[in-house]
C-alpha cells in the first residue's frame, strides 16, 4: 500500500497499468482500502 502512496502523490489517476513479458497489470483500489490486481496478457 505504500507504494501505491507513494505512485498516486505522483499520478493523478487512481489505476495504474504495468507491462511485463507480455503481461499487463492494473493495479485499483477497492472501498475497503485493499488494492484490486488484474492480469491481461
Amino acid at each position: 500500500m505504500q507504494a501505491y502512496k507513494t505512485l498516486k502523490s505522483l499520478w493523478p489517476w487512481p489505476q495504474f497499468f504495468f507491462a511485463n513479458l507480455g503481461i499487463v497489470y492494473g493495479l485499483t483500489p477497492a472501498a475497503d482500502g485493499k488494492m484490486i490486481v488484474s492480469e491481461t496478457p
